[in-house]
């Protein structure tokens, strides 16, 4: 039995991959009549993780609230595509699992992200959840991207 890991190139591919689409998903979020209520519902779901919770656990909670990102979009094409490379997602965690990738499935990684949505400035937004990708991208894949 083989279990596959994904190489430092991939999960750069990965994290942009993500950022392209979660990008959007906040551009759409922002274009809604009821946005400030999709805010607030993605400020409850910022990933806290519990005491006794294993790696695992604290990165499905991280999943969830990207998810709940795409999914609060409305575009369904858009939950489907970031849906279907979940599992590739939870490969990546094979790639680094250690305390600095764990800070990113912190409340604090995540916080940046609401607390611009609340300008209601989708470009700034855009910039924001990029970075925090690429941030992510950096821990994951093991080594800095070229910048």
């Amino acid at each position: 039995m083989r279990v596959r890991r994904l190489t430092p190139r991939e999960v750069i591919e990965l994290y942009e991959v993500r950022a392209a689409l979660e990008g959007q998903a906040v551009a759409a979020v922002l274009r809604s009549d009821d946005a400030e209520a999709k805010v607030d519902e993605l400020e409850l779901m910022l990933p806290e993780a519990g005491a006794g919770m294993t790696y695992a656990e604290r990165f499905e909670l991280d999943l969830g609230f990207h998810e709940a990102l795409c999914r609060l979009s409305g575009n369904e094409t858009l939950l489907a595509m970031w849906t279907s490379i979940k599992d590739l997602m939870r490969i990546s965690l094979l790639t680094a699992p250690d305390q600095a990738s764990g800070s990113l499935m912190a409340k604090s990684h995540h916080q940046p992200i609401i607390d611009v949505m609340r300008t209601g400035d989708a470009n700034r937004a855009r910039a924001v959840l990029s970075a925090h990708m690429e941030t992510a991208a950096e821990v994951w894949s093991g080594r800095a991207l070229s910048r």
